[in-house]
């Protein structure tokens, strides 16, 4: 994914190591910490959300092999100011439906992100959102700043992001929030909300005549700074594989009709997999080239 798309820590971020006994402390009452979790690298570089580019979202070809390409996605606002901070829960233990609260900045909710790409890619008429990851489920998207869900007994990692109109995730340093707790009896150990990880966002469902040409393939890299020398994520798809050593959002072209599966594996600077619950993922979309009657 040229250069580096990775958020730069914030200034009110502390550092891994600095953070390590607050982070222990702060996790048992299952509250967010956003400190050893933030997004590794440096901030995405796009122009400005003032001034999006008015180019075809398909960008360059980045890798390719067989029939499927990855491409750049381009011209999306940056939303270097956003911020996503957790409000509830605030507790290690929930009952029944899980009460999720957050409060937004500098991103509005239920907004169109941009025609070009809107129209372009599968977007939500709804608009701007938060995608929230429950362990490696698949994502729900959220147009308000508070929700109930419904959950079965079990211990939980919670990641929410801000997503684009076209479901792309902002990756500015403060625009996510982690967090974990139980529901109902739970005696697993806890998860090391500070270890590498990836989050699954996109694709995701079915892509259907126009929205099968190109398809944005889309991740949270949590405390795993993808570059040469660092952590990169493995993408296998219908039968190809590529490796991503920069964290930004990518379309792929060139998929076969049918069920298609995607895989992400976060692995080290040597290619080998990096230990977690949740750092391979594989899901199963569904590509159909002519519209549905």
């Amino acid at each position: 994914m040229p250069a580096p798309l990775h958020p730069a820590p914030a200034s009110r971020s502390v550092s891994i190591a600095g953070a390590a006994s607050l982070f222990a402390a702060l996790s048992i009452l299952g509250v967010a910490c956003k400190a050893p979790t933030t997004p590794a690298g440096q901030g995405p570089t796009a122009a400005p959300e003032e001034s999006p580019s008015t180019d075809a979202p398909i960008g360059p070809i980045l890798q390719q092999s067989g029939d499927i390409s990855l491409h750049a996605l381009q011209g999306s606002p940056t939303y270097q100011d956003a911020s996503l901070t957790l409000v509830a829960p605030t507790t290690a233990t929930v009952s029944g439906d899980a009460a999720f609260a957050f409060k937004v900045e500098n991103f509005q909710l239920q907004a169109q992100s941009s025609p070009i790409i809107d129209d372009a890619l599968a977007s939500s008429d709804k608009g701007q959102h938060i995608h929230l990851v429950l362990n490696d489920q698949p994502y729900m998207a959220h147009y308000e700043d508070a929700f109930e869900v419904p959950l079965e007994p079990g211990r939980y990692r919670a990641v929410a992001f801000l997503s684009r109109s076209h479901h792309e995730s902002v990756k500015s340093p403060g625009a996510f929030a982690v967090t974990q707790f139980v529901v109902g009896d739970d005696a697993s150990d806890a998860f090391d909300l500070a270890a590498p990880q990836i989050v699954y966002s996109r694709p995701k469902g079915t892509y259907a005549g126009a929205d099968a040409d190109a398809v944005l393939l889309d991740f949270y890299a949590l405390n795993a700074p993808l570059a040469e020398d660092a952590y990169g994520v493995v993408v296998s798809v219908a039968g190809e594989q590529f490796t991503l050593r920069s964290w930004e959002p990518v379309l792929m072209t060139g998929l076969p009709e049918g069920q298609v599966e995607v895989r992400l594996q976060l692995v080290d600077r040597d290619g080998e997999p990096v230990p977690g619950p949740f750092n391979d993922v594989t899901r199963t979309i569904t590509v159909e080239r002519k519209p549905n009657p």
